[in-house]
């Protein structure tokens, strides 16, 4: 996917990155399933997904783009201009891997009924990967630029049945 929006920005911060294109980026899964002695299956699923995208912005105050701009911005003093830092869509965080696994049995009820239970375990390994980060860029206080601010989930198991009639 290309934008380009070089012909709307005029002597404007933000045609510094008026061109972007999304570079193709693939996310990986694998999954089986194995029977196991006395109808008990175990499956997995292992899972790469795209990592977060590393951006950076600056909110710039009306006092330091007023001087350069002769006015005020045009909602007023108190106003700020998001100005962004880094080129979009070209960092990443690193890939994040996922290993689900589940262990089955079913039970029969006859010719064509059966009941199946479940028992599923999520994020096995109990990873904990960031999932998104802090992008604004501050130079007053504390710069919390890229401080992660969501992990995944955690290990979570799940307990179920399946009745077939």
């Amino acid at each position: 996917r290309v934008t380009d929006n070089c012909d709307v920005f005029i002597d404007n911060p933000e045609k510094l990155f008026c061109s972007q294109s999304l570079p193709f980026r693939m996310d990986w899964k694998i999954n089986g399933s194995y029977t196991l002695p006395w109808a008990f299956r175990i499956s997995t699923a292992y899972s790469a997904v795209n990592g977060y995208l590393i951006t950076a912005g600056w909110n710039a105050p009306n006092a330091v783009i007023a001087p350069a701009l002769g006015r005020d911005l045009s909602a007023g003093a108190t106003q700020t201009k998001a100005i962004p830092l880094v080129e979009p869509n070209v960092r990443f965080g690193p890939y994040r891997h996922n290993f689900d696994v589940r262990f089955s049995r079913t039970f029969k009820l006859g010719e064509s009924r059966g009941i199946t239970a479940n028992v599923d375990l999520y994020n096995t390994f109990n990873r904990s990967q960031v999932t998104g980060v802090n992008t604004t860029y501050t130079t007053v206080g504390t710069n919390n630029w890229l401080v992660p601010n969501t992990l995944n989930a955690p290990r979570g198991i799940q307990i179920g049945t399946q009745v077939q009639f």
